[in-house]
């Protein structure tokens, strides 16, 4: 893992060197364009209100309407292309037109930020069953969703970055948010091995909320802050690391990610309506089946007409 101070000064460094205008011009985003999911509060405004201030076109995806519009007049004022989509990424169809919303503004995105999450106390004896899976939905799959259907686009389209929002589960009575999270640093580490062979690389930032007394052997004194969050995030997606991947930046004394994780609203359907069932017309991006895929829906379509598996075991090779 990578230490976030040594990444943060390397950022700096790259901007004070005398005369070294490649370190100069790789951190720079005018040509990037992104979708950032959680953009509406915490580590995810931060980090595209950064991105936009920098140069870059970012698509603001957050499930809350209200920061999305917030979001979106402070990039703006600042003259940054911007645009907000109003979703939850936990649902594949909308995770897909998210994406969609972004290319059909940008025309290319070559940026991915999954800053989405939410938090719901329980330890492992009380943790209620939806609360678990709402948990591991919103920020886990939230992040395969979006890194499998973008990274599909810019695996086609030449490459690009993607960025995961990770924790260091320092959290009492936090059961499914350290599990989802410990599950965000194995994708980031699955998708980097991955989609090296089509230039896409994939790191993450690692937030954490512990004390100082939890951790004597710290090398720094001070609290981390989101500003040191940002700047280590920013130079992960610039050009300056285009030799980094699969990446976790680590540095536990962090007091900022309750602010990244806001728990979801009370209006927030419990079963979001998807796609086929509710006669929705499915996005062109998930029409994107494997072979392997195709033939093991097959085999389970075969079975299920045979009597050899229930049902059940069928459904659960497509995407319905």
């Amino acid at each position: 893992m990578l230490d976030l101070a040594a990444a943060s000064q390397l950022q700096l460094s790259a901007r004070t060197i005398s005369g070294s205008t490649t370190y100069d011009r790789d951190l720079r985003f005018q040509r990037a364009r992104g979708a950032q999911t959680g953009a509406g509060a915490g580590f995810g405004f931060a980090i595209t209100e950064a991105l936009a201030k920098a140069g870059a076109s970012v698509c603001a995806v957050d499930i809350n309407p209200d920061r999305c519009d917030r979001l979106l007049e402070a990039v703006q004022a600042a003259g940054a292309q911007a645009v907000a989509f109003h979703g939850d990424v936990s649902n594949r169809f909308q995770a897909a037109a998210a994406i969609e919303h972004a290319r059909a503004a940008f025309g290319k995105v070559d940026t991915l930020v999954n800053a989405a999450g939410i938090f719901k106390g329980g330890d492992l004896l009380l943790l209620d069953e939806w609360d678990w899976r709402r948990i591991l939905d919103v920020n886990l799959s939230g992040a395969f969703f979006m890194a499998q259907l973008l990274g599909r686009v810019m695996a086609d389209e030449g490459g690009g970055t993607i960025l995961n929002l990770a924790s260091t589960g320092a959290r009492p009575e936090g059961v499914g948010f350290v599990a989802s999270k410990a599950g965000v640093v194995g994708l980031t580490q699955q998708i980097a091995r991955e989609l090296a062979r089509y230039n896409v690389r994939c790191n993450a930032v690692m937030l954490g909320d512990v004390g100082e007394d939890d951790i004597p052997s710290e090398p720094t004194t001070r609290t981390g802050t989101l500003e040191d969050a940002v700047g280590a995030a920013m130079f992960l997606l610039s050009n300056a690391a285009k030799f980094i991947t699969g990446q976790v930046l680590h540095r536990r004394r962090w007091r900022v990610s309750r602010a990244v994780a806001p728990q979801a609203s009370a209006t927030t359907p419990r079963n979001p309506p998807t796609g086929r069932r509710h006669g929705h017309q499915t996005p062109r991006l998930l029409h994107r089946a494997t072979p392997q895929r195709a033939h093991a829906g097959a085999i389970s379509r075969r079975s299920a007409r045979s009597g050899l598996v229930g049902a059940s075991a069928a459904n659960a090779c497509g995407d319905g």
